[in-house]
This record gives C-alpha cells, sequence and structure tokens, in this order.
C-alpha cells in the first residue's frame, strides 16, 4: 500500500518480489538499500537459473546503472546470453523508476 511504500522509501527498505506458480506478484524479502537488493537479486538468479534456455533478460525503469550492476554480476556467474532492455510504459506506470527485473527459465518458482 501507499503507506507501506512511502516508510519504505523513508528507511530506504526494497522489496524484493517474484511471479509464484499461480503467476502472482509475490513478496519474497525485503532488504535495506539498493546495493543490497541488487545483490539478493542477482544472488537468486544464479541460484534458480536451469540452463535450459541460455538467455537472460534484465529490465529496468530509468536505472541503467543498477541494471549495468547486475548484468556484470551475472556474466561472471552464468552462461548465458544476457541482455538489458527498457521497462515499457504500461508496467513502468505502476511500478514506478528504479524497478529492476530479471527474466529467466528457472528450475523453480519459489523462493
Amino acid at each position: 500500500g501507499k503507506t507501506t511504500a512511502i516508510i519504505g522509501g523513508v528507511l530506504n527498505i526494497k522489496p524484493i518480489l517474484f511471479v509464484d506458480d499461480e503467476g502472482k506478484l509475490t513478496p519474497g524479502g525485503k532488504v535495506i538499500s539498493r546495493k543490497l537488493s541488487l545483490a539478493r537479486l542477482t544472488k537468486m538468479a544464479v541460484e534458480k537459473f536451469s540452463g535450459e534456455c541460455p538467455y537472460v533478460y534484465v529490465s529496468h525503469a530509468d536505472c541503467y546503472e543498477d541494471a549495468l550492476f547486475v548484468v556484470e554480476k551475472l556474466k561472471k556467474e552464468l552462461d548465458a546470453q544476457i541482455f538489458i532492455e527498457e521497462i515499457g510504459p504500461v508496467i513502468g506506470s505502476h511500478s514506478g523508476p528504479g524497478t529492476l527485473a530479471v527474466f529467466f527459465v528457472g528450475r523453480d518458482r519459489s523462493f
């Protein structure tokens, strides 16, 4: 909600979200600081990446430098082709600037 988002912004708390087996956006945890959230997102992608499909997409909403940081970390850990894309206006209008997502075929959808 709005109150949670405002408090989270003031305290620099960053949510980690994922899509569950039913296709719903689900909370997967919270970390304090942008750097820790990017590190956690990268670690999760490395752990869950199946290699079945050799492509990884890092999408961002006006945070290209953060996307580059994640891509560089992923390149060191994964045997995959990694692409950077901008999040489009439909998703971006819901999530806002600073959103970063990693898309890949994983072993499972658990967090």
